[in-house]
């Protein structure tokens, strides 16, 4: 459960980081923008008697609201269904409700590495996953990010290797000698320590 977790990003339609906005609707707005300037070029040009120049600086900033209250008119129903969706999935959490119903097992895993780990040390985190490592530091904080490192977490890492018999730990370019397993959390998610 654990590895699906991992691998699949925990954010999945109930935050607005996943609101759609479909490929077809931004195509409709430059639609939009572009029928409403060539109508509004032809209606002050040839029924107004504006000048051409004079014309296109009023019908661009027309266009540009037309294709705003279309935009408006299509998007509210979304942002609504996201609040209210949000609401559901987290009204009446407390933080650590929230934060451990969204992103389960990270912060969970997170939990246990300050349960775990004295606050003075220093970490490194690696992860092939941007978002993981992001979120992870955040939860870790106000851990030191520096090196040599105290303690070293993979998480869903696929480039790092660790050989246990010589305590070498290798990632691209870094490596780091002297380093034990301090504990695993799962089979992807895992905490080095210094000797």
């Amino acid at each position: 459960m654990f590895e699906k977790a991992l691998l699949n990003h925990p954010i999945t339609h109930v935050t607005i980081n996943t609101v759609p906005i479909p490929v077809y609707f931004s195509l409709m707005i430059y639609i939009i923008f572009l029928l409403s300037s060539t109508i509004l070029i032809l209606l002050f040009v040839f029924f107004r008697g504006y000048k051409l120049l004079y014309s296109i600086k009023k019908v661009i900033l027309l266009s540009l609201l037309i294709s705003s209250i279309a935009y408006l008119v299509y998007s509210e129903p979304i942002w609504y269904n996201w609040v209210i969706t949000d609401w559901e999935a987290y009204g009446g959490l407390d933080t650590k409700e929230k934060l451990h119903k969204m992103d389960y097992p990270l912060y969970d895993f997170a939990l246990k590495i300050k349960e775990l780990i004295p606050a003075n040390s220093s970490l490194i985190i690696f992860s092939s996953d941007e978002y993981f490592q992001i979120r992870l530091e955040y939860f870790l904080l106000p851990f030191k990010k520096k090196e040599p490192p105290d303690f070293i977490i993979s998480v869903v890492d696929k480039e790092s290797l660790f050989d246990a018999s010589t305590g070498l730990f290798k990632r691209e370019e870094k490596t780091f000698t002297n380093m034990e397993l301090f504990f695993i959390y799962a089979e992807h998610a895992w905490v080095l320590r210094r000797k």
